[in-house]
Order: structure tokens, then sequence, then C-alpha cells
């Protein structure tokens, strides 16, 4: 028994389970645990038709699949290896509340290199097991050159640095006592608190998707894509160092999943952990670029190629609810690139050279975007060490909803090929009020009760309060 437990563990980490397709959706057991193929992280989906190029099979028959089964949405996926690495990180590091209370600096630097080494080293694994262990590239003449992975790498650290921010703040809340919290004590001491965390976990994966599609396509109107995501749409030829590269701004509004719900409710302070933990994490293997590995996504995959599609996931696809679902290429990867992103005059944020200073902007109106968001990010930090004496709702409202007022003064002072509602301007008015609305609400309505909540000084000052009373 130990002779084949090793012999698991040893498959598990080498992928030695050779390239068997993924067992069918009946299939229960450890085989497919953490989302491996027969244990190994190599292999195309049971979708995927070998006969045909990288991206060509089709995807429709995954759409809504398992993703009712908790077992398999949970453990038979890579949200299974992702709770684990999770638990590990919150059993042997804590977080550390009074610490935070205080604003500890030297507690904060090292709670950085804690999760800076976590992105380089899962993301480096993801790299590595992609490039070496498969074959089925979707866009086989392009691999990242050094000057795109030294951009994938920094604004991936920069996403790992605003990660620690979101962290101690939320710790700084529940130190100062602002926020009530259920210890790990308090959990085991009723049947009720395991059942109401043991939820809230189980739900965070369902939370992600949600959250998701709604800031994705937020962030995809043109007056948002044009000075925040298009930094992440650069990566054409995408690895997974791309998974967070980022605008500081878009990776705002991307962690505000972790708000939702604990920002609102009372709970153990892992369900946030798990929701950050989950965001910055299992972006890497989708990105990979790879068909035939480990968690591919080609649902994200094709968004990257064809860019007007596919802007949720899968498993609850809101893309086939509005019109916006592409299941396959169909012509060569490449010449759908040249199709749909030049013919249609996308553009890039930044043009692709093998210069590593394309970190940075290249126009009048991308610097002045960026100054702008450096001087709000600035603004915050002032507010909460005390060098500034604004209203903390006026830096929280500015933090949260500046960036996109000030998009579309950009765009209407300096002009721009398409329209500020591109490419959805063509959608009744209902569609697109609702995924504006929605998007604020989801994503951009809680940054603003977040900065509230850590500038604000007290407890009447945090969405909990407002909504339970204190």
């Amino acid at each position: 028994l130990k002779l084949q437990f090793l012999y698991l563990i040893v498959r598990l980490l080498f992928g030695l389970g050779g390239c068997a397709k993924q067992p069918t959706v009946a299939t229960m057991g450890l085989r497919n645990i953490f989302g491996l193929n027969n244990l190994s992280f190599r292999g195309a989906g049971s979708y995927v038709d070998t006969k045909l190029p990288a991206g060509r099979s089709s995807i429709e028959g995954l759409l809504w699949k398992d993703w009712m089964n908790v077992w398999k949405f949970v453990m038979e996926s890579q949200n299974g290896l992702c709770l684990l690495l999770c638990a590990a990180v919150y059993h042997f590091f804590p977080y550390d509340y009074e610490a935070a209370a205080r604003w500890d600096a030297a507690v904060f630097v090292s709670r950085l290199q804690l999760n800076v080494l976590i992105v380089w080293g899962f993301y480096s694994a993801c790299h590595v097991l992609s490039n070496f262990l498969s074959s089925r590239k979707f866009l086989p003449a392009r691999y990242p050159n050094f000057a795109d992975m030294f951009q994938m790498v920094f604004y991936c650290t920069l996403s790992a640095v605003q990660w620690t921010v979101w962290e101690y703040g939320f710790c700084h809340m529940l130190g100062r006592g602002y926020m009530p919290f259920q210890t790990d004590a308090e959990v085991l001491m009723s049947w009720e608190n395991i059942a109401w965390n043991a939820a809230l976990v189980v739900a965070v994966p369902y939370i992600r998707i949600i959250h998701f599609y709604w800031c994705h396509r937020l962030i995809h109107f043109r007056f948002m894509y044009k000075y925040i995501h298009s930094l992440h749409h650069r990566n054409s030829d995408i690895d997974p160092f791309a998974g967070v590269c980022m605008h500081p701004y878009e990776i705002l509004y991307y962690f505000t999943t972790a708000c939702w719900p604990s920002l609102y409710v009372n709970c153990s302070p892992f369900v946030w952990m798990w929701n950050l933990f989950h965001a910055m994490i299992t972006p890497a293997a989708p990105h990979s670029g790879f068909e035939d590995h480990w968690s591919t996504d080609q649902f994200h995959y094709i968004h990257h190629a064809k860019f007007e599609c596919n802007y949720g996931t899968g498993a609850i696809c809101f893309d086939k609810m509005f019109g916006t679902f592409v299941d396959k290429f169909d012509v060569n990867v490449k010449e759908q690139y040249d199709k749909e992103n030049i013919a249609k005059g996308k553009g890039q944020y930044m043009a692709v050279t093998n210069d590593v200073l394309n970190v940075l902007p290249k126009s009048n109106d991308y610097t002045l975007h960026w100054m702008y968001c450096i001087a709000s990010y600035y603004w915050v930090l002032a507010n909460a060490l005390g060098w500034d004496a604004t209203d903390y709702r006026v830096v929280a409202a500015n933090l949260a909803f500046g960036p996109a007022v000030v998009a579309v003064v950009l765009m209407l002072t300096f002009g721009d090929i398409n329209p500020l509602l591109w490419p959805f301007d063509k959608e009744p008015m209902g569609v697109c009020a609702l995924h504006i609305a929605a998007g604020m609400l989801l994503s951009v309505v809680p940054a603003y009760h977040f900065a509230a909540g850590v500038l604000g000084g007290s407890a009447e000052a945090t969405a909990y309060c407002q909504l339970w009373g204190c």
C-alpha cells in the first residue's frame, strides 16, 4: 500500500500518466484529482480531436458541464490544488492582525516576499510544464521573446504586490476591530459555523466565475479597454505569466472578487485568503497557450485571439446567454489573429518589440492616465498613514471611480478610432446598460467599500456595519 501511494505521488509530480484522454464525466475518483488527465499533467481533454490542428475541436459540449457537481467542480479541477495550497499557506503562514493594525512595515514586507515567491514558483512551474510536456500549441509559430517575458513577469509581480496590499488592508480592518470575524476556534465551536464557512469556501470558485464575467465585460468597453485592459491583451502569444499581467487598476477591480462575501458577512478570514489566492493563482495554467496540458482553456484562448467573444468561462456560460460564445477556430489560428485583431483596428497597448522598456506607456494620453493612477494610489497611501487629511470617502471614491471618468475624458480629448462603448455599441441599449451597471456593482463599488473601510478609521466606515449595524 505504501509503494502504491509513493507511485501515485510520483505520477502526480512528474506526469508519468502518458497522453491519455481525460476520463468521461461519469468517472469519479482520484484519477482526475486537481484536473489532471489520469494523474498526468500531459494529455488533451476528451473533447479534442487530435487529427485536427490545435484549437479546431469544438468545446460546445463542455458548456455548463460539471459545475453543479461540487466534487468535480472543486476537486477534479485546478480549484482543488489551489485550495490545498491555500490551506497550507493559511496554516503555516497565518495573518498577523495586530501587526497590520499598526501598519507594521516589516510584516508587510515579509508577507510580500512570501506572496512573490508563491506567484513566481507556481507560474514558473506552469511555464515549465506547458512548454516541456505539451506539444499542441494553439499558435505554434509564436513564442514570447525576452521582452515579452520581462513585461509579463514585471506586471505579474506588481499584481503580487497588490495582492499583499489587499491582504494587509483586510487584516488592518480586522485587527482594529472595524469588522467582526470568526477565529478558527469560533468556527469549530458549532456545526452551524462549520457548515457556514464550508459553504463559503465551496462557493468561492462559483463567485469567481460570476464576478469575472461581469468585471471582464466592463473593462472591454473601449474607454476602459484602451487605457487599462489593453495591457493584458498585448500578450497575443500568451504564457502562464500572462495570466495576471494586468494594469494595476485592472488588478484592483479583479481583486474585488474577494469582497464577495468577506467584506459583507461575518466569516473566517480563510474565505478572504482563499478568494484572493484563487484569483491570483488560477489564471496561470489557462494562459499556457497549449491545448494538451493540465487545466488548458481553449475557451479563454479564443477570447485572446478573437477578442470580441468568450468574456467569461464555459462553466457558467454567460456568453451563451448574450450571444458572444465562440467554440473553436474556424481557420488557422494565426490567420484568425490577423483577421480579427488587425483588420478590426483593435490595436495593442504597446508595439511588439524586443525592447524591455515596452513595459512603459508609449503615448501622451496613456502617460497621463498612468500618472493619474499612480497619484491615486499615492493619495490612498498618504491618507492611510495620516500624511493627508482629505475625507476618506473622497479618496476612496477617487480610487474606485476615478480611472473610468478620466479614461472617458482622455478619449474625448485625444480622440480614438472607436466609440466609447465599442465593441458593444451595436448591442441593444438595455443589454449594454445591464453590463455596465452589473460590472460597476460587482467590481467598482466593492473597491470603494474596501478603500473606505481601510481608510475610515472606525467601524462605521465599513460596508459591514452599514449593512448590519455595528
